[in-house]
């Protein structure tokens, strides 16, 4: 659990820097690159959050779950925050690269 805890402080901190401000006397050009980076960068934090949840919600449970892309990268979705929920791995496995509504 403490995991979760220090990514979500890190993502907490990483937010503070996305400003022009804090980016310091760098061009337009450079300030877009460093935000766009620091954006991705929490992008993965918020990613290994969600899988640092699954096996502290497996004690809870007593049941064995999975990251599932809502949408299968097969067909064409991100391995971003926003795609990815936790489910139990038997809906998992039978849903298979179909859409949750499909499934």
């Amino acid at each position: 659990m403490k995991e979760i805890f220090d990514i979500l402080e890190m993502d907490e901190c990483l937010g503070r820097l996305t400003t022009a401000e804090d980016l310091g006397p760098l061009s337009l050009s450079q300030r877009s690159r460093r935000a766009e980076e620091i954006m991705k960068h929490r992008d993965d934090l918020a990613v290994a959050a969600i899988y640092a949840q699954v096996p502290v919600l497996e004690d809870l449970l007593g049941v064995k779950l999975h990251v599932d892309h809502m949408q299968a990268i097969s067909n064409g979705g991100k391995h971003e925050a926003d795609n990815l929920q936790i489910v139990p791995a038997d809906v998992n496995l039978a849903k298979s690269a179909r859409t949750i509504f499909k499934y």
